[in-house]
């Protein structure tokens, strides 16, 4: 807001492009993401809520890396403290999947909730 005061807009350009220049567009804004975490305290992380999958993708050493859109509603989980959120996995390092499986013939959607659970990864299920 007091940038907003000093004449200084807040602006975005991507996907969508935004301007924020006066208090009510700052409210209006911001009253968007209220909104949407008070829906998430009530209903969860729901996957319908954004057209746009929250992506991971699997790091060599095993890390969960956050590589695609939803930046916003994952720190609202964070903040809410829920405890798991649905994620599609975009890329495997071949490294990491190495040291975990020895089947390449086990199916990799199959083979990925049995690693991530030897992991102590619970809540999962896999979809094609």
């Amino acid at each position: 807001m007091a940038d907003i005061r000093r004449g200084k807009a807040f602006k975005r350009k991507g996907r969508r492009h935004i301007l924020i220049d006066t208090e009510t567009k700052l409210l209006n804004y911001m009253s968007r993401y209220l909104a949407i975490m008070k829906d998430m305290q009530t209903h969860g992380y729901r996957e319908d809520a954004d057209p746009h999958e929250l992506g991971i993708a699997v790091s060599a050493a095993g890390e969960l890396l956050k590589i695609s859109s939803g930046k916003h509603r994952l720190a609202m989980a964070q903040v809410l403290g829920l405890t798991s959120v649905p994620v599609r996995v975009h890329h495997i390092s071949r490294e990491w999947w190495r040291m975990q499986t020895s089947n390449a013939r086990e199916p990799v959607e199959k083979a990925l909730v049995r690693v991530l659970r030897h992991l102590g990864k619970d809540n999962l299920e896999a979809s094609a």
